[in-house]
């Protein structure tokens, strides 16, 4: 963030009331279950704050497009008027999930560059499989079956790879089928109660983002 100011005031010191304002109204819903409202909360605080803000500024990282959010959408203006033409990237709310659960390290965030400074692009989703290092380049390949991309990890790091960690799986198995057998390690287990393992057949579509061995 550069070090704007104006009137004497430290524009970065100003952003970060827009952070607090988000972060506080999301806690109030701490542990609720309802994500969307968290972040509804977060993004309604920010807006707010940033209204004060004395800049000129636009939305150029936000909540989507205008058609999508009706505040901090891309290409909205921020900001009292009477200040430095900026743009602003802006998440209300990082981890609705997360505070929807009653969890840790969720993040609202704010950043301020000078007007260009951001790049404009539209959201991309990409499909990642993490394998580690000291690994062969080709030795996945996004377009396989999970499965196969298992069994040749295996045999890459030269293991006996069999099971793969999803959070907040599905409470509904489909049938086994033949190949790499996987298993789910259901979130409540990680934090060492007793939670059974239930069967991930190998190739299911929902075993692709994460293969661990």
């Amino acid at each position: 963030m550069p070090k704007i100011s104006t009137a004497g005031r430290n524009l970065a010191l100003e952003a970060v009331r827009g952070t607090e304002a988000a972060a506080l109204a999301a806690s109030r819903l701490m542990g609720r279950g309802d994500d969307q409202a968290a972040d509804r909360a977060a993004v309604d605080a920010m807006h707010e704050a940033l209204k004060m803000l004395a800049i000129t500024g636009t939305i150029r990282i936000g909540e989507g497009a205008e058609d999508d959010s009706p505040k901090l959408y891309v290409g909205e203006t921020v900001g009292t008027g009477d200040g430095p033409r900026v743009d602003v990237a802006a998440m209300p709310l990082e981890g609705s999930t997360i505070i929807a659960k009653g969890e840790p390290n969720a993040l609202s965030v704010i950043a301020i560059a000078e007007g260009g400074g951001f790049l404009n692009i539209p959201d991309i989703y990409m499909e990642k499989i993490a394998i580690g290092g000291g690994l062969p380049e080709d030795v996945f390949d996004l377009e396989e079956e999970p499965a196969k991309n298992l069994g040749e990890l295996a045999r890459a790091k030269g293991v006996d790879a069999r099971f793969i960690e999803w959070i907040d799986s599905p409470p509904t198995w489909p049938k086994p089928t033949a190949g790499v057998a996987c298993a789910c390690v259901p979130r409540r287990a990680r934090a060492g109660r007793a939670s059974p393992w239930k069967p991930w057949p190998a190739g299911h579509p929902s075993s692709a983002p994460l293969l661990a061995v």
